[in-house]
């Protein structure tokens, strides 16, 4: 699945991938200093009809993540709504494949997730042989309200695809930040084998300066680094991340014609200093010996003050899945500076 950016006026589809606003002031797309969606992920990432999955937001600002002051609403269509070709035209045909649309509740009540069934009907839209999709977009306010009617939510998804809305703020009643996005949950073919079904990918450790971190504990730091010099913090610090062997699959291409690797990367997001990339991938797969996959690797140079920092590690794989982690780092600073 790719990722296309289509900012100013236009929707930013996001698929399967780290989910980031459209900001000329941001210096990177993995320092978080405002409100932001990092990802979208849903447990599991593909289904049969007739079955379930659980989409769950990763949302965070400056401070953490965001567990409350902000409205979530979701619209789930069936069929592939990533690409658009013609947005003038789409009004009716998003009106007709609405499957659920769920008005706006605070991220504290329950808004940041969401739990999809695929109907038998879902597969009669699919090409023989074909999986078949649901879209799912969400509209968040943070530190605002959402409109609070359908008629006014479909609206204003009407013109993010049109262009029409000019800023994402104004996914707002009023003032707040407006995130939009996207997420394509796969609903597969009658007689898929099962060991082609794919699933999301696991981390299984990430390490810094040979510490062992742990994933989501709260305000507990994780792990410290003492830097060298005297002037504040210069030097960087190597982060690396394992996923589970079992993240690695193979899958039949959409003809079923060729087997395919699965292809896994992760993208790294911080409250304070920046990284050397955004994202770190492997080329290699697992052997048969290993017990994870990896490393992912990533260079982190904390602020010159030093601090304490959030940090997540987003894990993605090409076909939709994500997982997370998020840890939390002290950097110890010397001197006056």
């Amino acid at each position: 699945m790719l990722t296309s950016r289509l900012c100013h006026g236009a929707f930013y589809l996001l698929v399967g991938a780290a989910l980031v606003g459209c900001n000329a002031e941001q210096e990177s797309i993995s320092q978080v200093t405002k409100p932001r969606l990092l990802a979208l992920a849903a447990e599991p990432p593909e289904i049969a009809a007739g079955g379930t999955s659980t989409l769950q937001l990763l949302l965070v600002d400056e401070n953490g993540p965001i567990t409350e002051a902000a409205e979530v609403a979701w619209i789930v269509l069936a069929g592939d709504f990533a690409a658009v070709p013609d947005p003038e035209a789409l009004g009716s045909d998003i009106t007709a494949a609405v499957l659920e649309l769920r008005p706006p509740v605070g991220v504290d009540s329950g808004g940041g997730t969401l739990t999809v069934t695929a109907g038998p009907e879902v597969l009669e839209g699919a090409e023989d042989g074909q999986d078949a999709t649901l879209t799912a977009f969400v509209m968040v306010c943070a530190g605002g309200v959402l409109p609070s009617t359908t008629e006014a939510l479909l609206e204003r998804l009407l013109a993010l695809f049109s262009g029409k809305l000019k800023d994402y703020n104004d996914l707002c009643d009023g003032p707040g930040t407006g995130i939009a996005a996207l997420k394509q949950l796969a609903v597969s073919r009658l007689g898929k084998p099962a060991n082609d079904v794919n699933h999301n990918p696991i981390l299984y450790s990430l390490v810094m300066d040979e510490q062992e971190l742990s994933p989501d504990l709260g305000e507990k730091v994780q792990a410290e680094h003492e830097c060298e010099g005297t002037d504040g913090c210069r030097e960087d610090v190597l982060l690396s991340a394992h996923l589970a062997v079992d993240s690695f699959e193979t899958y039949l291409d959409s003809f079923g014609e060729e087997r395919l690797d699965e292809v896994a990367y992760v993208s790294w997001f911080v409250t304070g200093g920046k990284f050397d990339v955004d994202r770190s991938g492997v080329s290699a797969p697992p052997s048969a010996d290993d017990e994870s996959w990896g490393p992912f690797e990533v260079r982190w140079f904390p602020p010159r003050e030093g601090g304490e920092v959030d940090l997540w590690c987003v894990a993605h794989d090409v076909r939709g899945g994500v997982s997370w982690w998020r840890t939390r780092l002290r950097a110890l600073a010397k001197g006056d500076f």
